[in-house]
């Protein structure tokens, strides 16, 4: 896997970069910080991908109790069917074609947790 294949798949919408984990891609997806969320892509099998947010959202989330934390990760990896793994969501694309799309569920599921923590946090005073 190449930065350049990658980035043709993708677009000029992310910013892709080599990292010890993997490819790390910004995408334009925001916690409520307004920090960018990035998500880190891995090889999987011969042509497919895993995207995962690294367990980003579960440490933008640390604060909260282990309750509605975990009741934000599941409710955001069920609206954008992705996966989630002690913290961690994440998807399998099977190729180049799907990992754009895979890419932003991840990256949307993530920014979601963490929007959907603050306002239960706003709700609930917690």
């Amino acid at each position: 896997m190449s930065i350049e294949s990658v980035l043709s798949t993708i677009g000029e919408l992310h910013r892709v970069e080599r990292a010890v984990n993997g490819l790390l891609v910004k995408t334009h997806c925001m916690y409520p910080d307004f920090e960018r969320v990035t998500v880190v892509v891995n090889d999987h099998g011969i042509s497919g991908f895993v995207i995962s947010d690294d367990r980003r959202a579960a440490k933008v989330l640390r604060h909260l109790d282990e309750e509605p934390r975990s009741k934000a990760l599941s409710k955001a990896s069920g609206k954008f069917r992705v996966h989630e793994y002690h913290g961690a969501l994440f998807s399998e694309a099977e190729d180049l074609v799907k990992l754009n799309t895979h890419i932003l569920l991840v990256a949307n599921a993530s920014a979601f947790a963490a929007w959907t923590a603050l306002e239960h946090e706003a709700t609930n005073g917690n």
